[in-house]
């Protein structure tokens, strides 16, 4: 039996080998999208799961609110930690450090800019002991003042190898002895490090519960959850927290609580931080559960596109069928064989797609890799439940398709089907069920472009948007800091080199740790009306460098003694105090002793952006140092070579035991959002094949309508009918279902755009015409497919088409 059903689903094949190659192209190119996306979805949702007790892993964070500056995020007092520790029997484990993302190394006469270094307590590898330890032990690593743990990556471009355990090398001018090498962290952990070195906390801060600036991550016993945590971590506020606030504010918790003020610890699981967290002080950019909904939904869609043209062509071949079920009924074969003989013609082109899918998909993980900044390998494709999925899929994908066929033409009555020469048997139910089948098609698909001309748009919004600074042709100096007392000497020779526009110091602009937050008071406000303000240092010249538009009063001027108490604000922080004349006014800034240091604002400057375009402009304060953490170039246009050569000189003679690093701007500000340009490009691709999928299943729809109707054409022809008629009788009902489908798509486009849209404090406006362009865009496609079989079906002479007649 089975040999037999072979045997006709190999004649059927042979006999229309055009529908064939049609069906199992389009199942291949859907499959193959389905399981790379499949594998990119599951890498997403494994991140940080290698560690063990992982779901018990907690990060820590702070949620505050004053006035009506509110703050969420990842930072934590230093004594948190032990405090939970010693007071909550349900944390296990507790460890807290600060993360640096441009650390210089030196071993000998060697640089190693731009390291990525978390200085930790020595409780890190007990809660993240997931980390596996090539070389030394990493039991007592951080023990010490001046020891550090190198990633194997890290250790070979140090030292050209990994047995590295006891040598030294110097950071930032302390010298660091190696105590470990680890393998390299895997790519899914949202801890991006390339060394580990020890910390130490002064006594001071050890007490400090109103200074937020320490990660703290928890590991709670077996059974222990997030709710019988936190009455713990409110209890915390009240017993630490709160008297320190009230030392400092001079206001009791209770009354900030009541007056709308917000002071709280939350948790969130580790396993949850890359797809869940998206606030202040990440150490990169994470994940988004949106994107994995969105590319998850994308990939079932691709999928039932290959399926509907399955069934579309199958069904629409029932008048070739019908006699060979006929006859077969007629010759005895039951119902339930004939279904499981079209079922099974469907599990083979399945079985066939799948094998060439998982080729493809091999084929194009280098590609689909560098497009989606992601690690995908061979042994990923390979791996046992990839197999079982796909036996899955050809069991799940082969009924879905195969089902209607299957059950539609063995359905056919043999006296209905052998007594007249009309077998076109699918009847207008068949027929509707294709043109509902080619609504939908056509609907994903003028979605996808939708999505993808918004995608694109923002991209170049973001992109191009005025950011009240000039971020191109300017060269940032990293770790200026190192400069110290040399660096406005350094600065100033920096802007006497050819090819330099203006040069100033500065903190991180577009970097999380750029600016720090701290509480400030307008004039004589009282201490109960302190907001939480973000300030960022400055030096002199940044203004100049950064072409920020001074509106209101004077910038900075170097050797003016009064600028050091001083302070530039941007228009954001004015008009939250509600000054329309702040030049002059007083900014007080209290301390945790009772203290206060009072600022005199001096200028104001346009809003400029200095996070991602993800966040609105917020309130910010210039505050001046001696020295900061970068020194800014804005360079004329030309090769930048010979400038940054004379910097690295200049560099080396007032700094030569700290390495020269440098950066551009544009590229800081591009990486922010480097996760809408990769969506673009992916929304791209999966529009690509949507509409090939589509276009696909028109053309073979295409094929049989013409060839279903020679004898219609050709009588046509003989009265007298043009090519264009023909050409315009053919196309317009498969037109009209495009229209249809562009009427479908439009709300379910717009709504899912705007939402994702939403992200963005700043955003394009959504137009018609990206929805009319969408349509107009697959109404071509659409017409070119079919036109193609309409011409040439309209350019046959009735003679040829009526000979059989």
């Amino acid at each position: 039996m089975l040999r037999n059903y072979l045997k006709i689903a190999g004649r059927a094949v042979q006999r229309r080998p055009g529908p064939t190659l049609i069906n199992v192209f389009g199942l291949t190119v859907g499959l193959a999208v389905c399981l790379l996306i499949g594998l990119w979805v599951n890498q997403e949702l494994s991140y940080d799961r290698f560690h063990p007790n992982a779901e018990r892993i907690y990060r820590l964070g702070l949620d505050l609110k004053m006035q009506d500056q509110e703050l969420k995020g990842p930072i934590t007092a230093a004594p948190l930690g032990p405090a939970l520790l010693d007071n909550v029997p349900e944390v296990q484990k507790a460890t807290r450090f600060i993360y640096d993302a441009d650390v210089g190394f030196q071993v000998e006469a060697d640089e190693f800019p731009d390291t990525r270094v978390i200085w930790a307590d020595t409780s890190f590898f007990d809660v993240f002991a997931g980390f596996d330890v090539l070389h030394g032990s990493l039991d007592r690593a951080l023990d010490g003042d001046e020891v550090i743990v190198l990633t194997a990556e890290t250790a070979r471009r140090l030292y050209g190898r990994t047995d590295v355990v006891g040598e030294t090398a110097d950071l930032n001018g302390s010298v660091q002895e190696v105590t470990a090498v680890i393998r390299d962290p895997p790519r899914t952990t949202h801890l991006a490090f390339d060394a580990v070195g020890s910390m130490e906390i002064s006594a001071q801060m050890q007490d400090m519960w109103v200074s937020n600036n320490y990660y703290t991550y928890i590991q709670l016993t077996a059974g222990a959850t997030e709710g019988t945590l936190q009455p713990k971590l409110d209890e915390m506020v009240t017993t630490f927290v709160a008297p320190q606030v009230k030392q400092f504010l001079g206001v009791s918790m209770e009354e900030m609580i009541g007056g709308g003020a917000r002071y709280r610890y939350y948790t969130m699981p580790m396993t949850d931080i890359h797809l869940h967290s998206n606030t202040a002080y990440e150490f990169r950019p994470n994940g988004s559960i949106t994107y994995v909904y969105t590319f998850s939904a994308i990939a079932l869609f691709i999928l039932i596109l290959a399926c509907i043209n399955f069934m579309n062509l199958a069904t629409a071949r029932a008048s070739e069928r019908a006699t060979e079920v006929g006859v077969r009924k007629a010759l005895g074969a039951g119902r339930s064989q004939l279904a499981a003989q079209f079922l099974g013609e469907a599990m083979i082109m399945t079985t066939v797609a799948t094998v060439a899918a998982v080729v493809v998909a091999l084929a194009s993980l280098p590609l689909f890799n560098s497009i989606a900044a992601t690690d995908l390998y061979v042994s990923d494709v390979l791996q046992v439940e990839v197999v079982l999925g796909s036996l899955l899929i050809i069991l799940g994908v082969g009924l879905f398709a195969g089902s209607y066929p299957a059950f539609a033409l063995s359905r056919f009555q043999p006296a209905q089907v052998l007594k007249t020469d009309d077998r076109h048997s699918s009847g207008g139910h068949g027929r509707r069920l294709r043109q509902g089948l080619v609504i939908l098609q056509f609907a994903v698909s003028i979605a996808l472009i939708a999505g993808t001309l918004i995608v694109r748009d923002q991209f170049d919004y973001v992109q191009t948007k005025r950011l009240g600074l000039e971020k191109e042709q300017v060269a940032v100096i990293n770790r200026a800091w190192s400069l110290r007392f040399d660096q406005p000497r350094f600065v100033e020779r920096v802007r006497k080199i050819p090819g330099v526009v203006a040069a100033g110091a500065g903190a991180g602009i577009f970097r999380t740790e750029g600016t720090s937050n701290t509480l400030f008071l307008p004039d004589d406000a009282p201490i109960s009306e302190a907001q939480t303000i973000n300030y960022m240092t400055v030096g002199y010249g940044l203004d100049e460098a950064l072409d920020l538009n001074v509106v209101a009063g004077r910038s900075f001027k170097d050797g003016r003694m009064t600028d050091s108490s001083a302070v530039v604000i941007n228009q954001a922080l004015a008009g939250r105090f509600g000054w329309s004349d702040p030049v002059g006014r007083r900014l007080r800034e209290p301390s945790p002793d009772g203290s206060e240091t009072e600022w005199t604002v001096i200028g104001v400057v346009e809003d400029f952006h200095y996070q991602s375009m993800h966040y609105e402009v917020q309130p910010l304060i210039l505050q001046p140092r001696r020295w900061a953490e970068r020194v800014y170039v804005r360079l004329a246009p030309g090769d930048p070579v010979p400038v940054l050569d004379r910097l690295r000189t200049y560099w080396a003679e007032l700094n030569p035991e700290n390495p020269f690093q440098y950066s551009f701007l544009d590229q800081s500000y591009a990486s922010l959002h480097r996760d809408t340009q990769r969506t673009g490009r992916l929304f791209t691709i999966f529009a690509g094949v949507a509409v090939l999928i589509a276009c696909l299943g028109l053309f073979g729809l295409a094929t049989y309508t013409t060839q279903r109707r020679t004898r219609e054409i050709g009588i046509r022809k003989a009265l007298g009918a043009s090519v264009p008629q023909i050409v315009t009788l053919l196309s317009r009902e498969f037109l009209v279902l495009v229209i249809l489908a562009f009427t479908v798509a439009l709300p379910v486009a717009y709504l899912a755009m705007d939402g994702w849209l939403s992200d963005f404090a700043y955003r394009v406006t959504v137009g018609p015409w990206i929805f009319i362009l969408s349509g107009g865009l697959a109404l071509i496609v659409a017409l070119i497919t079919v036109g193609y079989h309409a011409v040439r079906a309209a350019r046959v002479e009735p003679t040829q088409s009526l000979r059989g007649e």
